[in-house]
């Protein structure tokens, strides 16, 4: 995990977490995470002073490649229930999420409006 310094309003905090929850559970039951060398990058950066931007990366790992079935749903768009939800939840906060299959596997970039997510930026980079 790599991101600046940031206090983020507590409705932020319970979507963002609610975001990174439901990609957590996908990339455990199919994704990255299902397999012994795949891993999960997750940095956050400000897109000057519009937007708040967290961005998901998996690697799969052991030359495992997104199957068609995974590029064929991606490319529909068709969401499961929970994806379905975090979506509203995304947009109805001013943010979109976009998520996009690659050869390596899933990635997914939510950005978010600064004025409706920072309560206030901090000095620094953080990294955990």
């Amino acid at each position: 995990m790599r991101g600046e310094r940031v206090e983020l309003r507590p409705t932020t905090v319970s979507l963002i977490g609610l975001v990174l929850h439901e990609l957590a559970i996908n990339a455990t039951k199919h994704g990255a995470l299902a397999g012994e060398q795949g891993h999960v990058e997750l940095d956050w950066a400000f897109d000057g002073e519009r937007a708040l931007v967290v961005q998901w990366r998996e690697r799969l790992g052991g030359g495992h490649r997104a199957s068609p079935d995974e590029e064929s749903h991606q490319a529909t768009g068709a969401p499961g229930a929970g994806r379905g939800i975090v979506d509203d939840l995304v947009h109805a906060a001013g943010g979109q999420l976009d998520t996009r299959w690659h050869e390596e596997g899933l990635r997914v970039r939510m950005t978010l409006p600064m004025d409706t997510v920072v309560e206030r930026r901090g000095e620094g980079k953080e990294t955990a």
